[in-house]
């Protein structure tokens, strides 16, 4: 049987069926076009193998779930001929469509009614728990859903990620076996480099074990992101199948095979996989090209804005930033504290050696109450420190 290709094999996914789903991060800068690679990805689950060619649900290979924002970058999904069914979460009390304008092309932004919209095939439902997506999934549609709070306060953050974390658990406990993509575009919002205080419990065991679930489960997880150093490093350096560096992507220390030149040098749209395979993907058909009520300028977009109240789901529902004002320290000093174990696992060395270093003074740290505590700015440079 001929071996497929990294790129037959992470980017179409040709042997999840027997391997199990992927785990896979693209990175890249901005402009690098992690977002029309994403959809291209989706256009490939739900058939669309090529760009311009026509939907047929009959070749669908998996159900996407996409993470909807307030830029509403699934309208080039719904660009490229494919229906969109999107959940909106009942906190929101009120939402409106724009096209924005152009100022010095005379263009006045204007509100719009997707629902009324020629060419675009999209249905809306209300959600209360996430569970309620899963259940009601549309297997022959893009579902796109959309929970608040992402980049709100403290106490709306905590809400957005609970409610995810709620959704991971209802796709790893639901009651049928097709094939789910969830693809998070900006996945700094559902697994950032915060990890202390009431996003601790979430980040460092709550999430991990729902990624860890995913592959076996048959939920394929995508997220795309500046660089590696900017979200839960249980994520990328632990729970990953596979990764697509784009242009000007940071190259994980691990990925000693692909060069960071050659990744800095690269078009939009190019990429390369881990293993050092390149490619390129052929970009998805724009919306003014399908839409004949979209202008084709480019700044032109279409955004949603909405209003939602949420409740304050923390644990300690304690006003943390307050707080913190009064203190001799940022939230910045509290976000780079590790622990002994959390260390090890960092620099992949045994708890034992991380401690020892941490007595000798070879790297700084801190005993509060019998726990040793250091800073993930001094363990930049001691991962490549012989153990």
């Amino acid at each position: 049987m001929k071996e497929l290709s990294e790129i037959e094999s992470k980017i179409y996914e040709k042997n999840s069926d027997k391997k199990g789903a992927m785990l896979l991060m693209l990175w890249g800068e901005q402009g690098s076009m992690k977002t029309m690679s994403m959809t291209r990805m989706v256009m490939i689950d739900m058939g669309v193998d090529n760009v311009g060619d026509k939907f047929d649900k009959e070749k669908i290979r998996r159900i996407p779930l996409w993470k909807a924002q307030q830029s509403c970058q699934w309208i080039l999904l719904a660009a490229n001929d494919l229906p969109i069914t999107f959940w909106m979460h009942e906190s929101v009390q009120d939402y409106t469509f724009k096209l924005t304008g152009s100022r010095r092309s005379g263009l006045d932004s204007r509100k719009i009614d997707p629902e009324r919209m020629d060419g675009l095939d999209i249905e809306f439902k209300t959600f209360e728990e996430p569970r309620e997506i899963v259940e009601g999934i549309e297997p022959d549609r893009v579902n796109a859903y959309f929970i608040p709070g992402s980049s709100g306060t403290e106490s709306d953050k905590y809400f957005y990620q609970k409610k995810t974390l709620e959704l991971c658990q209802a796709l790893n406990s639901r009651d049928y076996g097709d094939h789910v993509t969830l693809n998070w575009d900006e996945i700094q919002n559902e697994a950032p480099d915060k990890t202390n205080g009431d996003f601790y419990e979430l980040q460092m065991s709550s999430f991990p074990t729902e990624w860890e679930d995913f592959r076996k489960n048959r939920v394929t997880l995508r997220g795309t992101g500046h660089s590696h150093n900017e979200v839960n490093w249980k994520l990328h350096k632990n729970k990953v199948t596979g990764t697509v560096y784009l242009k000007k992507a940071q190259v994980h220390g691990r990925h000693t095979e692909v060069s960071q030149s050659a990744v800095n040098d690269m078009n939009p749209g190019e990429f390369v996989v881990d293993g050092y395979q390149p490619g390129n993907f052929n970009m998805p058909q724009l919306p003014a090209k399908h839409f004949d009520w979209m202008p084709d300028h480019a700044d032109v977009k279409l955004k949603m804005e909405v209003e939602y109240s949420l409740p304050d789901v923390r644990p300690t529902n304690m006003d943390v930033e307050k707080w913190i004002d009064g203190q001799p320290f940022t939230q910045d000093h509290l976000d780079d504290l590790v622990d002994a174990d959390e260390a090890s696992e960092i620099i992949e060395i045994t708890s034992r050696v991380v401690k020892r270093k941490f007595q000798k003074g070879e790297v700084p740290a801190i005993k509060l109450n019998g726990k040793w505590f250091t800073s993930m700015s001094a363990l930049v440079n001691e991962e490549d420190v012989p153990s």
